[in-house]
């Protein structure tokens, strides 16, 4: 290889890299930004390919499963009510694939990791800040309102804060707390800033992401007490500060007008905005059960089933993952879906190591994949570009932690 190109193939690396690393800020100040961000470093790494003819990640189960969906979906597009829409929605959503391949090629690098990590935990800071001060004062330090007068933005233009922090911190703290154990510092830190996210993310508003977070650290915690006996007493003192945390927050008025509309929502479920959007979405799934009506059809066809299900709500998606891939494209995309989902899972498990201090960013890892694939989440869009960004960069980087184990393995 010749001088210039090393020096240009580095250079794409390098800048993708760095874009990598301040995508949170950007999916937090602006979600224009962010996506460009996303689509550079897709764009580099499709370059860097071509220049050294590094082809072989399309090889790769998994990254075969998403680009048939890719192509599935586009193809179907063409025989949507909403041809144009229907198929532009399936084109962008292509461009999370060379982003999630990228990811390899970022973060297995010596050292990649750990300037992620302390990258994120500034960005994190920034915004517990920001958060914190919406919350006691009602208005952000970036000039931002109340949602509702109850859900936090912080430098957000929409209340989405808590699902930002959940998805950056779960492989961030991960990460932090491995690099705190193998240097030998004290965990008390960790602990703390920890405590102080999760603090922020159960008053944000957000129903969900608080479940899932305590899901996730309920997992994350029983396999530290189970395959690290050295940390036990650390699990356990987390574990009660946390009780402690949940039975202080229990006193806050969003906490609990938040927490009264959810078992509103689920003591009569099935006439609440959710159960009314996936009755609407199931109707429309049993016309076109193999195919499905179309990526993004959602929105157009949604009020037509309405009498059909005796309704008087409707969305643009149905507010979950898993039957909005199985209403837009049918058993046939649910199930390449599922397929591609699985691989990378079993592509993280292969590598991933369990034992000693060298398995705590695995167990996050574990964490991160449960809070973003468990099955019953109400969630935003998979074909919405915030919410999309949001959900790869965290499936990426948390599929690339146990890479940092092996750094010192």
């Amino acid at each position: 290889m010749s001088i210039d190109r090393r020096r240009f193939t580095h250079a794409l690396q390098e800048g993708a890299f760095a874009l990598f690393c301040l995508l949170p800020l950007l999916l937090a100040l602006t979600r224009a930004g962010a996506d460009i961000a996303l689509c550079l470093i897709g764009a580099m790494f499709l370059l860097y390919c071509a220049v050294e003819k590094h082809w072989r990640w399309l090889a790769l189960p998994e990254f075969r499963a998403l680009g048939i969906l890719w192509i599935y979906l586009m193809l179907h597009a063409l025989a949507a009510p909403e041809i144009v829409a229907s198929f532009s929605t399936a084109l962008v959503w292509g461009r999370f694939i060379p982003f999630a391949a990228a990811s390899f090629w970022l973060l297995d690098r010596p050292g990649a990791l750990h300037k992620v990590c302390r990258t994120n935990l500034a960005i994190l800071a920034l915004l517990l800040v920001d958060g914190g001060w919406q919350y006691i004062t009602g208005t952000s330090l970036s000039g931002h309102r109340l949602w509702d007068s109850v859900r936090l933005s912080g430098p957000l233009t929409h209340p989405n804060l808590g699902n930002l922090i959940l998805k950056v911190a779960l492989p961030t703290m991960g990460l932090w707390t491995y690099e705190t154990i193998s240097r030998r510092r004290p965990l008390l830190p960790v602990i703390i800033f920890a405590l102080m996210l999760m603090a922020l993310v159960l008053v944000s508003g957000e129903r969900t992401i608080s479940i899932l977070m305590l899901l996730a650290i309920g997992v994350m915690g029983a396999l530290v007490f189970l395959r690290e006996p050295q940390l036990r007493k650390h699990v356990l003192l987390g574990a009660i500060a946390l009780v402690a945390l949940l039975a202080l927050l229990a006193t806050q008025h969003v906490v609990q007008s938040r927490f009264h509309e959810l078992v509103m929502n689920l003591s009569n479920f099935r006439h609440s905005p959710y159960g009314q959007l996936y009755t609407n979405a199931l109707a429309l799934w049993i016309q076109q059960p193999l195919f499905g009506i179309g990526a993004g059809e959602f929105r157009y066809l949604c009020l037509s089933v309405m009498i059909e299900t005796s309704n008087s709500y409707c969305d643009i998606h149905p507010h979950n993952m898993y039957l909005e891939w199985l209403v837009s494209g049918g058993v046939v995309a649910l199930a390449v879906f599922l397929l591609a989902m699985g691989l990378i899972t079993r592509r993280f498990l292969r590598e991933a190591s369990f034992r000693h201090s060298s398995g705590i960013p695995a167990m996050a890892g574990v964490g991160t994949l449960v809070a973003l694939l468990f099955p019953f989440a109400v969630t935003q869009s998979v074909f919405a570009n915030w919410a999309g960004i949001v959900f790869w960069y965290s499936l990426s980087l948390a599929v690339n932690l146990p890479h940092v184990a092996g750094e010192h393995d």
